[in-house]
């Protein structure tokens, strides 16, 4: 795969970074392009994390959010032409580039990526199999042969990381998730302003506070450690998750990406690679 031809993941979110991350240490150049209204809880592996700090490092692979800046600093005139050198210079200094779709409506004939990679449910749904050379789309919210060329089954089950080439013949107890996260969500009761009080990766005791959302203290039910929590200062709906409480012993997994994002990355891998061997 060229390195003016990335592969481009939409969705900073759990799966989406550890897709990019997984394709970075292969040494594949890939962009990602974060939809605004993605909400995610376990920042310390979201690249999605640099929409509000400029930039997110996972262990050794830095994602980089595009500025004003990078563009003036391009050479070009043409806006396009600005856009793809922007990128270029994130991939050859080995980073991870970083934009909002939202300000790039046209990143896809712009970019003119390899290989497309859908991650989230309902976004980019203007995106035809002929945005890109190959296109995946992570199962079920993405199906084989009418979204994307190849589907990775991304649910918490037996069949996590399968690929699909077409759409699968579903038997009845196909969809039953055999596993199951192991955090329990803290949801917030109304809607409203939240604000954090407190940071992932400490312990947390049962009923000690874990911010506030209008001024009501939200309170844990759950004994554990933080894995997750909502951004302080921004509005949440009722009922939407705020945190993750994690109820085993204490340890450093909250920074780092688990098995169910490494099957899925790992075999969204195999068929980049795969893709990238028949030309």
């Amino acid at each position: 795969m060229s390195k003016k031809a990335p592969a481009l993941v939409l969705g900073g979110g759990e799966l989406g970074s550890a897709i990019a991350y997984y394709l970075r240490k292969s040494f594949i150049p890939v962009a990602i392009a974060l939809e605004p209204q993605e909400l995610y809880l376990r920042r310390s592996i979201c690249f999605a994390e640099a929409a509000f700090t400029g930039r997110k490092q996972i262990d050794d692979i830095r994602g980089l959010l595009i500025t004003e800046e990078d563009l003036d600093r391009a050479p070009s005139r043409n806006f396009d032409a600005r856009w793809r050198e922007a990128v270029s210079f994130h991939i050859q200094n080995r980073d991870i580039p970083i934009f909002l779709t939202g300000e790039l409506p046209s990143f896809l004939e712009i970019l003119q990526p390899a290989v497309f990679i859908r991650t989230l449910p309902g976004a980019g749904s203007g995106i035809s199999l002929e945005s890109a050379d190959f296109v995946i789309g992570l199962h079920p919210n993405h199906i084989a042969g009418t979204d994307c060329h190849v589907a990775v089954d991304a649910g918490l089950s037996y069949r996590t990381g399968d690929v699909y080439l077409s759409k699968p013949q579903f038997g009845p107890d196909f969809d039953i998730h055999l596993f199951k996260k192991p955090f329990n969500e803290v949801l917030s009761p109304l809607d409203g302003l939240f604000v954090s009080s407190r940071d992932i990766g400490q312990q947390i005791q049962h009923h000690d506070s874990l911010g506030s959302v209008e001024g009501i203290e939200i309170r844990s039910p759950y004994t554990g450690q933080l894995w997750g929590i909502f951004h302080s200062g921004r509005l949440v709906s009722a009922r939407q998750p705020l945190a993750l409480i994690y109820e085993g012993p204490p340890n450093e997994g909250y920074a780092h990406f688990g098995f169910w994002h490494k099957c899925v990355a790992g075999a969204v891998l195999a068929e980049v690679e795969r893709f990238s061997k028949s030309f």
